[in-house]
């Protein structure tokens, strides 16, 4: 699961579900009474399982998260060898 991926391989990171398909991702450090907080929504399908790449390109954008780290812990956790670079 996305949700379940994310926050286990980028720990400064927590969500909270919103709906089924709705879940809202947030600094795990973040002051609950900061009245600016830095959040970013996250529309999934199928139960949290499948997000689309606009949204995940978003969410690491705003929290500043390289994409070749992304890619690490997904391959990471679903057990996948990367392709090899020629």
């Amino acid at each position: 699961m996305f949700l379940e991926m994310m926050t286990k391989h980028f720990p400064a990171l927590t969500y909270s579900r919103e709906r089924a398909n709705y879940a809202r991702f947030k600094l795990a450090n973040q002051n609950p009474a900061d009245p600016q907080p830095l959040t970013y929504p996250i529309q999934a399908r199928e139960q949290g399982t499948i997000v689309g790449y606009e949204q995940i390109y978003g969410l690491l954008d705003c929290f500043s998260i390289d994409v070749r780290d992304f890619r690490d812990a997904f391959n990471s956790h679903y057990e996948l060898t990367p392709p090899v670079e020629t």
